[in-house]
């Protein structure tokens, strides 16, 4: 147990300090306190952390069960933290920095404010978290139960410390997350290799394009300006065109200033690596999505309850390429680890890449713009809470792609009939007490034989461990994680219905995605963003001015 908390803080570290290199990276230097940098790298530390925190879960729970107890508590911790952040820490330090902006403002004045604006967001949340606990399903009772205070105690799970009300709190992030995991990863996880692959216009080519839209620009102008009576339509479009060729003139001149340095002729020689990179992030897109959408089929046809579950199956019935990989390396503890964090890993890169490139939308509005060393403190607040909500749907998003590796690992026990479940489960109470005696820790079949096995007679074989397999019950450990997951299933099955469905469109964004990036014409390095930039600039000249 202490060596799974040391190895646990080593990893809060070394995502820590990833996650402090990214917001610096993209936070404004000039104008980002020391505090909300701070926040910000904690925002995805926590975020990161409930994921590469699976593949220990898994591995320790097929050592010891012992380790159960301690890896939920430190779940619990984590979820509480998350909750903690969404509710309170991040609005406080977006509204404090909202009030940085009165320098007239004493300083107890504006943490003053900004604790009050905090309290109203977070009341506002708490009351939809009550009544949302006081609906679901299996409490429509509690206002007929006697007691002043015992439909307190029902509806926030007093008696277990909260813990239905916690994952109740964590289901609804979660659920939130799920736009960002179909909007952000679903776009970024084809459009990010498919750029490695196709590459950028060169400069010369870039300012060509250019030099040739102006001159269509102002050739159209010369037109318009030529006519002795323009129409009202005229003067509209004459107006519009003047705008745009301002725009790229700017734009003209600031690629102008651009000079090619050695870095950048050094990464054109690495041009062939590059595409190579690209194929091989194409590869594992498209096992990934193999994965999902294998699963969400198998889901859809092999449930036993299907909606009213949430689509649970108890078994897999087809070939999942990320699982099985997953599986075969959990034996060789940590290689599975390392797989597991490059999967994970390029999955949040995938986010970070789709919320660059498109911003952080409301409605299709782009309301956040993320750019290096570029976002204002309040931008930066705003796209790490995405993306954590983002990466708590991938944990969720993590048992319908690797469905075995994230609920038994390896872990196999005894096939057994009907005549026979009172002996596997003598064996499985031999199993656990050998587990607590023995000093290595060997128990539940992390190595792929159980012990759920060794006292079976000689025509007994193993099976994987399943959550309705072909064995008695206790004869499988399942992870902690999996365990809170399949909570929230089982007992709020709207859910399970909801991330169900967005498995679907997460496969049909991605979709999309590879067809306009086939189809589209090769990106014209940062012509469009320049564009933008002078667009958004001259807007605030004439903003100014009037």
């Amino acid at each position: 147990m202490y060596i799974l908390a040391v190895a646990l803080g080593a990893v809060f570290v070394l995502v820590f300090m990833v996650s402090l290199c990214i917001v610096k990276h993209f936070s404004d230097p000039c104008d980002s306190p020391a505090k909300v940098i701070l926040t910000n790298a904690l925002t995805l530390t926590l975020a990161l952390l409930s994921c590469f925190a699976l593949p220990l879960d898994v591995y320790a729970t097929s050592l010891s069960l012992s380790n159960v107890a301690f890896m939920k508590n430190a779940y619990f911790v984590v979820f509480a933290l998350v909750v903690l952040w969404v509710c309170l820490v991040v609005p406080f330090n977006y509204f404090y920095v909202e009030e940085e902006a009165d320098e007239d403002a004493p300083t107890c004045e504006r943490m003053g404010n900004a604790a009050k604006y905090t309290a109203f967001f977070f009341l506002a949340m708490l009351l939809l978290c009550v009544i949302g606990l006081a609906l679901r399903p299996g409490h429509e009772t509690w206002v007929n139960q006697p007691g002043n205070a015992k439909w307190i105690r029902d509806v926030f799970d007093l008696e277990h410390a909260g813990e239905s009300a916690l994952m109740f709190m964590i289901a609804c992030l979660i659920c939130l997350g799920s736009a960002g995991w179909v909007v952000y990863v679903g776009y970024g996880i084809i459009a990010m290799p498919m750029n490695l692959i196709r590459g950028r216009k060169s400069l010369g080519e870039t300012r060509m394009e250019l030099e040739q839209d102006l001159a269509k620009v102002r050739e159209r102008v010369r037109q318009l300006q030529s006519k002795p009576r323009p129409r009202r339509r005229d003067l509209i479009e004459l107006a519009r065109l003047q705008k745009q060729e301002r725009i790229l003139s700017l734009t003209d001149d600031s690629l102008a200033s651009i000079r090619v340095g050695c870095v950048s002729r050094c990464l054109a020689l690495l041009t062939p690596f590059r595409v190579l990179l690209g194929v091989l992030l194409l590869g594992v897109s498209l096992a990934v999505l193999t994965s999902l959408a294998l699963s969400s089929v198998d889901k859809a046809l092999h449930s036993v309850c299907g909606m009213k579950c949430g689509f649970v199956v108890s078994k897999p019935a087809y070939f999942n390429p990320v699982d099985e990989a997953l599986v075969w390396l959990a034996p060789q503890f940590p290689l599975d680890y390392a797989v597991f964090a490059g999967l994970v890993g390029f999955l949040f890169v995938s986010a970070l890449y789709g919320v660059l490139t498109l911003g952080v939308r409301v409605l299709c509005f782009r309301v956040v713009r993320v750019k290096g060393r570029a976002t204002s403190p309040q931008g930066m607040l705003v796209a790490c809470a995405v993306i954590m909500v983002t990466l708590l749907a991938l944990n969720a998003e993590l048992l319908a792609l690797a469905p075995q590796y994230s609920s038994f690992g390896s872990q196999t026990a005894v096939l057994v009939d009907a005549n026979s479940l009172e002996q596997n489960a003598v064996l499985a109470k031999a199993r656990q007490f050998t587990t607590q005696v023995m000093a290595d820790g060997e128990g539940v079949g992390g190595s792929g034989s159980g012990s759920a096995g060794s006292g079976g007679s000689g025509s007994s074989s193993h099976v994987r461990c399943t959550i309705g397999g072909d064995h008695g019950e206790d004869a499988c450990a399942m992870s902690s994680m999996a365990r809170l997951l399949n909570s929230i299933t089982m007992g709020m099955p709207f859910f399970s219905v909801v991330f169900y469905f967005a498995n679907w469109a997460f496969l049909g964004i991605a979709a999309l995605t590879l067809l306009w990036s086939c189809l589209r014409k090769k990106d014209a390095g940062g012509y469009e963003e320049l564009l933008e930039d002078e667009d958004d600039e001259e807007a605030t000249v004439s903003l100014l001015s009037t």
